[in-house]
């Protein structure tokens, strides 16, 4: 693993925030739920999304309908301690206390469900505290914490008065399972004690492990089944004893990539029972997916006595890749007023990776808690801290992040990460190394450049620092910067590419096209069908160099040098005086208009010279130079050439016997083709009888064995 480092600055909770929560989204953002507003005044209920970068999003009131005696907005106004978690489609659960001065200061705990666009889904629970819709089931029920399981449903936990931890499942018809007891946990008043005593993580192995801290000797981890018949059952109760007495702090828990789960508690003692005076400091244990621990005895946090956490709650957050990053606040010495919060990485079995990163400002300034630890969709962490949010990267590898179907923001590493570009406006910045947007799960082709996309699921996106893009199984069209690494894949990609760009395509891929601003050539194995000039100056020449497959290789209107290589090329000039090699193959070449160069190529190719562009006797002949009559053919295109019949390119007419003749002239009415074997000079007799002059169209060498099976009409 690499050292950890912060990335970028402080981001600032908003002003008047209190009670605040964070909690990572799937696409990228992140999301901060508090209360803004005194008792005096309006109190709302409020939620700030941030993009990856920190920058705020969108800010937005979270309103509550009304609920059976509770007006619209009442829940709201008198909330206490919101906690969300987003479902695995996008919605947001939020769970919070209600304190209810017209039942006599009781709590109750209460459930929400809003969409992706944070709007309430109508759909608000109350999981404790009232029986039915309305009746007072008395007492103070708080509500602790919150998961969401792959199904979509919504584990939501709370505790009482009398000190009782129970949980509830919301399912996906919106009922709620009967409450599990999860044994006693610390009493909650109506006053204080809003923190959190309860855990919860998702396993591996589709179980739930409950942590839950309790005020004895020994705290407890429960491992439950959420999809038992009848409603959550607990199969297995864990006990985590106090190393050093008299008190534990804080109890979380986090599920370890590829099974298992990792438990951090603060608790007040001494380190090595040599000092006098009790310090807290934080200690982790390592369970696999079964709950056996992994280690005969905790792991300290801390190694020494002049090291020492606060009171503060330690967090974990499992690593991707494997590991996971412990953080928690921190003074040096015997308890001082001031703090700060620190976060070190560890590997799966607990070995200590980086050393401790100080992640707030210093304790020397001031005093900073943590209020908890995250881990973004990109894979970097956010630790939550009682004057901000610092970013953290603790990535030692490259990322292969999957967006969702909506607006994703992710950030790359330093190494050669791959983003799969799915639907939606993205915003992907790739940081270091080589990285690259995928698109091989698309479900149609995309148009794509390293700056922007623009068509299928790249619509709306937006690159920095993306050096590669992989496109669909479907007909794409990618667009090269000077320095862009394009692979097409299936489907007939399009690569409009620059001097400097890498394109990479397989044999039997579709029938790709490279278009090019400036002169090219293919790499001799290049599986590129199409090789065209587009976007350049007529008074601009160049040269377009194919590979050895079957290319159609086009110019532009300027003067073209265009070589085709081994294959079978088809080769195409406009409007300028161009050359054009077909070397190898059996090539079709088109001059276009100009007093065109034509090489068919040496060899026993079947080259075929195509005339299909208005007639000139000064601006428009081309001379053929390699012209072999034992192999090679002239077609005519009979829109131009109109006495000549009729034909097609896929069918060309073959001559007849008497249109063509040998000599400086045609002799009768049907002679219309004419070569004079002295000069090379070819000729095309509308009539044959001399009341329309005939005009050369093209030069061959003196004294071939020329033929009217030489010649064909498209």
């Amino acid at each position: 693993m690499s050292a950890p480092f912060l990335w970028g600055s402080r981001i600032d909770l908003p002003a008047g925030i209190s009670d605040s929560h964070m909690a990572a989204l799937r696409n990228g953002t992140f999301l901060v739920v508090g209360k803004v507003g005194t008792p005096s005044e309006d109190v709302a209920l409020k939620a700030w999304i941030y993009d990856a970068d920190g920058s705020l999003k969108e800010e937005k009131v979270l309103e509550t309908p009304a609920y059976s005696q509770f007006p619209a907005d009442y829940l709201a106004r008198h909330s206490s301690n919101p906690f969300a978690v987003e479902l695995p489609d996008g919605r947001i659960a939020l769970t919070w206390s209600l304190a209810v001065s017209e039942l006599g200061g009781q709590f109750l705990s209460w459930l929400g469900i809003y969409g992706s666009d944070l709007r309430s889904a109508g759909d608000l629970k109350p999981v404790a505290g009232l029986y039915g819709d309305s009746q007072s089931q008395g007492g103070i029920f708080k509500a602790d914490d919150a998961l969401a399981l792959t199904d979509g449903r919504v584990v939501a936990t709370y505790r009482s008065e009398g000190g009782q931890a129970f949980l509830r499942i919301l399912e996906a018809d919106g009922s709620l399972s009967s409450p599990l007891s999860l044994g006693s946990t610390l009493p909650s008043d109506r006053y204080s004690d809003f923190e959190s005593h309860i855990d919860l993580a998702a396993l591996a192995n589709g179980k739930v492990a409950a942590a839950v801290r309790t005020s004895g000797s020994e705290n407890k981890i429960y491992i439950l089944d959420p999809a038992a018949a009848g409603g959550p059952t607990v199969l297995k109760e864990i006990s985590v004893p106090i190393v050093a007495p008299p008190g534990m702090k804080s109890l979380e828990v986090t599920a370890l990539e590829g099974g298992g789960f990792v438990v951090t508690w603060a608790e007040s003692g001494a380190i090595d029972g040599s000092q006098s005076e009790p310090v807290v400091t934080v200690r982790f244990q390592i369970y696999s997916v079964d709950g056996t621990p992994i280690r005969s005895e905790p792991l300290a946090f801390y190694t020494s006595v002049a090291e020492a956490a606060a009171v503060g709650t330690p967090d974990v957050v499992a690593l991707p890749g494997g590991g996971f990053a412990l953080a928690a606040q921190v003074v040096t010495g015997t308890f001082p007023s001031r703090s700060e919060v620190r976060l070190a990485t560890f590997t799966a079995t607990g070995e200590r990776v980086s050393d401790k990163l100080l992640v707030s400002r210093p304790a020397a300034e001031g005093e900073f808690s943590l209020q908890g630890l995250s881990v973004l969709a990109d894979g970097r962490l956010a630790a939550h801290l009682s004057n901000g949010i610092q970013i953290v990267d603790a990535r030692s590898e490259a990322v292969f992040l999957k967006g969702t179907a909506g607006s994703d923001h992710y950030i790359g590493t330093a190494f050669n990460d791959t983003f799969d570009g799915s639907a939606g406006a993205d915003r992907i910045d790739g940081g270091a190394g080589i990285d690259v947007v995928s698109f091989v799960n698309a479900k149609a082709g995309v148009t794509a450049s390293l700056s922007n996309g623009t068509g299928g699921d790249a619509a709306g996106d937006t690159y920095v620092s993306i050096e590669g893009l992989l496109g669909s199984s479907f007909d794409d069209i990618l667009i090269g910067n000077g320095s862009a690494i394009l692979k097409g894949r299936g489907g007939n990609d399009t690569y409009s590419i620059k001097a400097g760009d890498v394109f990479e395509e397989a044999a039997n891929e579709g029938r790709d096209t490279v278009i090019v601003g400036s002169s090219h050539t293919l790499a001799l194995d290049a599986q590129i069908e199409v090789l065209r000039l587009e976007g350049i100056s007529s008074k601009i020449s160049a040269h377009l160099t194919g590979s050895n497959i079957d290319n159609e290789i086009i110019g532009h209107a300027g003067t073209n040098t265009l070589k085709g290589l081994s294959g079978n090329d088809l080769i195409k000039a406009f409007s300028g005086d161009d050359r054009i090699y077909g070397d190898g193959g059996s090539d079709t070449i088109h001059g276009g208009t100009g007093n065109d160069r034509l090489y068919g190529g040496s060899g026993t190719g079947r080259d075929v010279f195509v005339f299909d562009t208005k007639t000139n006797k000064s601006t428009n002949v081309d001379r053929i130079y390699d012209f072999n009559p034992k192999y090679d053919a002239i077609w005519l295109e009979n829109a131009i050439f109109t006495k000549l019949g009729k034909g097609a390119p896929s069918k060309p007419m073959k001559f007849k016997s008497d249109m063509f003749v040998k000599g400086t002239s045609a002799k009768d009415k049907e002679d219309r083709i004419v070569y004079d074997n002295k000069t090379g000079a070819l000729y095309y007799d509308q009539d044959g009888v001399g009341s329309k002059a005939q005009v050369k169209i093209a030069t061959l060498n003196k004294n071939l064995k020329l033929t009217y099976s030489d010649f064909f009409v498209i």
